[in-house]
C-alpha cells in the first residue's frame, strides 16, 4: 500500500498523482464502489458521458452520496444524479444512492478488475476527480493487498445497504441550495469584491470588443461534443462539458488595440478573476489560460443559474435567445495585462 496526493505545485510528493492513480484504476474496472461525502454537478455529468461513450467498460458501478440529501443540494447536482441514475438502471449499469436518514462523509472506492481489487480511502471527493479545477490538496491510501483491498469493497457494499436508498426512491428535496459558479473553489480564480468590480465597469475603456457566441457542434461554447481522447484499449475520456474555446472572427481580431497572442487576467461582470490567453492563426482562439473549462464555467453557469440552460445540454440560438444576449464583452483598462468581461443576460 502507499499514500498518493493530488501534487499540486509546489507540493508534488509522489511520483504520481492521486487523479491520475484514480483514473488508471477506474479505466482498467470491470466494477466500481463509490462511497462519498460530496459531488459536483460536472463530474457526475462527465462521469454519466464516460459510462456512456464506453458502453463495453465499467459494467457496474455504484455509488453512495453521503452529504447532500441531509445538508442540501443544488438543483443541477440533483438533476445530473437522477439523470445518470437513470442511465444506469436502464442500462442494468448499476445505482446512485443517497444517505437520506444520517450524513456520511467517508471517501471510499473499490475497483474490481476480475477477482483482483484495488481500493482508495482518505480525503476525496469524487468532486476532485474528472477534469477537476478544485484546489484542495488531497491524499488517499491506495490499498492493493488482496486481503485489505476486498475487505475495503466489502465494507462499501455494507454501508450502501445499510444507509443508502435508491435515489429514484427516496423523496425529492423540497429546497435546493441556490449558489453561484463556485468558481472560488477552483485553480487560478480569485473572487473580486464588488466595489471593486463596480469602479472598475464604471469606468470608460479605450478598446472594446464584441465577441458573438457561435453554437457551432464541437467548437465554441459546444466543444465537449469534439473527440475525447482515447487510448490503446479504446477507452475515450470525452471532453468536459464544460469545456469553451471562444473562436473570433479576424474582423475583431484584426482591430486596433485587440490582445494579440497574448496572456492577461479578467476580471468579470459578476466578480470573478483570472487568466485567458489568446493563440492560434489571427489569434483567432480566446480561452481561460491552463484550463479550458474556467472560461466554460463561467459562461455556462451564467445560462445555468438562468434556467436557461441544463447541464449536458448543447448550447443553441434558441437558448442565447431566452437568455437574451449571445455577445461576449470585453473591454480594456488602464492595465494592458487586466481586461473586463462581461455577459449579462435580460
Amino acid at each position: 500500500m502507499e499514500l498518493v496526493f493530488s501534487n499540486f505545485s509546489p507540493a508534488k510528493i509522489t511520483n504520481k498523482s492521486l487523479q491520475d492513480t484514480w483514473l488508471k484504476l477506474f479505466k482498467s474496472a470491470d466494477e466500481v464502489l463509490i462511497a462519498t461525502g460530496y459531488i459536483s454537478n460536472d463530474s457526475i455529468e462527465d462521469l454519466h458521458s464516460i459510462l456512456q461513450q464506453n458502453p463495453n467498460f465499467i459494467k457496474n458501478i455504484q455509488i453512495l452520496v453521503g452529504m447532500h440529501y441531509l445538508e442540501g443540494f443544488t438543483k443541477l447536482q440533483y438533476d445530473s444524479l437522477v439523470k445518470l441514475h437513470n442511465f444506469l438502471i436502464n442500462n442494468n449499469r448499476g445505482a446512485i444512492y443517497v444517505s437520506q436518514f444520517m450524513k456520511f462523509h467517508g471517501k471510499l472506492y473499490s475497483f474490481k478488475t476480475n477477482e483482483k481489487v484495488d481500493s482508495l480511502i482518505g480525503s476525496a471527493n469524487l468532486s476532485c476527480f474528472l477534469n477537476s479545477l478544485e484546489r484542495t490538496y488531497e491524499t488517499m491510501l491506495h490499498i492493493e493487498e488482496n486481503i485489505v483491498a476486498n475487505a475495503i469493497y466489502d465494507d462499501i457494499k455494507k454501508t450502501i445497504q445499510a444507509i443508502g436508498t435508491l435515489i429514484s426512491e427516496a423523496p425529492m428535496p423540497s429546497n435546493f441550495i441556490l449558489n453561484n459558479l463556485h468558481l472560488d473553489e477552483h485553480l487560478g480564480v480569485e473572487k473580486v469584491p464588488l466595489e471593486k468590480v463596480k469602479k472598475l465597469f464604471k469606468r470608460t475603456s479605450e478598446y472594446n470588443f464584441k465577441i458573438p457566441i457561435k453554437t457551432t457542434d464541437k467548437s465554441n461554447v459546444n466543444a465537449y461534443l469534439g473527440k475525447g481522447r482515447q487510448d490503446q484499449r479504446g477507452f475515450i475520456i470525452p471532453r468536459s462539458w464544460y469545456e469553451v474555446e471562444l473562436i473570433v472572427s479576424n474582423t475583431t481580431t484584426s482591430q486596433e488595440g485587440y490582445p494579440v497572442k497574448q496572456s492577461f487576467s479578467v476580471i468579470t461582470d459578476d466578480g470573478w478573476q483570472f487568466k485567458c490567453k489568446t493563440s492560434g492563426d489571427f489569434s483567432k482562439n480566446f480561452r481561460s489560460e491552463d484550463d479550458l473549462k474556467v472560461l466554460g464555467k463561467w459562461i455556462k453557469g451564467r445560462l445555468e443559474i438562468n434556467g436557461c440552460l441544463k447541464t449536458g445540454q448543447k448550447i443553441t440560438d434558441d437558448i442565447l435567445l431566452e437568455y437574451g444576449n449571445n455577445i461576449i464583452d470585453l473591454r480594456s483598462t488602464d492595465d494592458p495585462n487586466l481586461w473586463l468581461l462581461s455577459f449579462k443576460g435580460k
